[in-house]
């Protein structure tokens, strides 16, 4: 079968959707909720146009034309044409191109890209079912191995994302003088002051956040920092992070109370915890690719959205696999020639529409994979 359906082979496709009335998956303008389904017997055809109630357009569509992408399967195999949606009265209609193609799913091989499978079938003794896994790929929307996680970390949906954030975590969208604001955002420093003052010492193995020494003046921005050290005490937690890429200049804050009676050098494995949320919650706040995939049935790959000596964060769509929260499952990660197997228990899991994302934490990591990560992730601020 040619990518593009012409002639006989387009006649056959037509003749099918007379007949089967399969379900179309109609698909417009992705800065909105760009899909919806027209269902077996919820459609007729006539001739080679598509008629339906207007009542099944979502709103944005109530236009005199829209540009839409119709998709469906034929024999398990995807396929698609782009036409126009017309409604007129209390009827809608979509005519059918003079050429069906192929749905192509688009894998492109990628030399940097990291892989990897997740086993869920684990007998008692903690072994992997060979043939019970479901695979992984890293995510170029969210590249690995760097810990300055809010400021990569973007989405689409602004609302969505710090909403997931409210309802899932303990980072909350700050309210804080513009004087804070601007100093985060230009330095893309994180503010941590466990007690009433900034530290003298980091507890992070990279620089992300304020000293003590910094207030020194040759710092170009010590008078900015020595304003904000003198208003700490307005403050009501006591670490704000900078989303770098949000489309205002907004800062979230961890809550004081999260951290409890924590020692210093605890806080930063509970704010790496933390952070990974902005990943998960990122992820979910996407506009999904809601295309039909080039084969009915086939589960698409996990996104590897996040891995340190510590955490993992995948994402998928939910019909991939269903996770649950202090389950224990395997994940085998692959950065080139070196393998990882370590066992993980799931922490958190986040569901928005129907896509989730999952935060994970390393349970059984040997010690030579431990330090690969850990200098992996941290290795640029280590050097």
């Amino acid at each position: 079968m040619n990518e593009v359906l012409t002639g006989i082979q387009r006649d056959v496709v037509i003749q099918y959707l007379k007949t089967e009335l399969p379900a179309l998956t109609i698909s417009g303008a992705p800065q909105y909720e760009d899909t919806f389904r027209l269902e077996t017997g919820s459609y007729i055809m006539r001739e080679t146009v598509i008629i339906f109630p207007k009542s099944l357009v979502p709103l944005w569509m109530h236009t005199i034309k829209s540009e839409v992408t119709v998709s469906f399967y034929f024999n398990k195999r995807g396929l698609h044409f782009d036409s126009v949606l017309q409604t007129k009265g209390d009827s809608a209609a979509i005519g059918i191109a003079k050429e069906i193609a192929k749905t192509i799913d688009e894998e492109v091989f990628d030399i940097n890209a990291y892989h990897g499978r997740l086993f869920y079938n684990i007998d008692k003794k903690g072994t992997k079912k060979p043939d019970s896994f479901v695979s992984c790929v890293s995510n170029k929307l969210f590249p690995l191995f760097s810990p300055f996680i809010w400021q990569n970390v973007s989405f689409d949906d602004e609302i969505l994302f710090f909403s997931l954030l409210s309802r899932y975590s303990f980072l909350r969208e700050a309210d804080v003088p513009l004087d804070l604001a601007a100093l985060l955002h230009q330095t893309g420093k994180m503010l941590f002051f466990p007690g009433k003052r900034l530290p003298s010492a980091s507890p992070f193995p990279y620089g992300a956040c304020f000293l003590a020494r910094d207030l020194d003046n040759r710092a170009p921005f010590s008078d900015a920092l020595a304003r904000v050290r003198d208003n700490l005490h307005i403050l009501a937690d006591c670490v704000y992070v900078p989303i770098s890429k949000a489309p205002r200049a907004s800062v979230v804050s961890i809550e004081r109370s999260y951290f409890g009676q924590c020692r210093i050098e605890d806080y930063a494995a509970k704010c790496e915890f933390q952070l990974v949320y902005l990943v998960a919650s990122a992820y979910l706040s996407q506009y999904p690719d809601k295309k039909a995939g080039s084969v009915l049935g086939r589960v698409l790959p996990m996104d590897i959205l996040y891995i340190s000596d510590m955490y993992l964060c995948l994402g998928c769509d939910l019909t991939t696999i269903s996770l649950t929260e202090r389950q224990e499952y395997i994940f085998e990660f692959r950065a080139g020639i070196r393998v990882i197997t370590a066992k993980c228990i799931v922490m958190a899991v986040l569901v928005e529409g129907s896509r989730v994302s999952v935060i994970c934490r390393f349970e059984s990591l040997k010690p030579e994979d431990k330090r690969f990560l850990y200098e992996k992730h941290y290795g640029a601020m280590l050097q």
